[in-house]
């Protein structure tokens, strides 16, 4: 009985374990900026960090084959496909994220652009330079 003493019974390790597996997917939005870091405030992308979580969630799948209750390798499923999709489109996108640190660009490129829009607006106020006839 002693050597059973500090063993955790089936009941208690399944909230254990659907915590660890929680704290791993907020672990992994974090790392794709999608969640900002509770001790800065600021979310920041860090796609290789993002790729180490789901590669340990995966992992954690493959080790616990055939151990599981269906409820915990569905929740495991679950996280793991939301974050490779997430990770998907993060890796995909074209331009820096402003999280990335480079909102100075993306700032300057907005800039631009309302500009650019703001001279077309003035182009089709005049009516000289409209393409449609008068009706007088």
């Amino acid at each position: 009985m002693a050597e059973n003493a500090g063993a955790l019974h089936e009941s208690q390790e399944e909230p254990l374990f659907l915590g660890l597996i929680g704290n791993l997917q907020v672990s992994g939005f974090m790392h794709l900026g999608k969640m900002a870091d509770p001790a800065t405030g600021e979310a920041k992308r860090d796609l290789s960090a993002a790729k180490g979580t789901i590669d340990l969630l995966r992992m954690l799948r493959r080790k616990t084959e055939g151990n599981l209750a269906d409820g915990e390798r569905n929740l495991l499923d679950h996280v793991i496909f939301e974050l490779e999709l997430n990770y998907v489109d993060e890796s995909q996108k074209k331009e820096k994220d402003p999280t990335d640190g480079d909102s100075d660009n993306k700032d300057a490129a907005n800039e631009a652009n309302e500009k650019e829009e703001h001279v077309e607006n003035e182009k089709s106020s005049h009516p000289e330079q409209s393409d449609t006839p008068d009706d007088a």
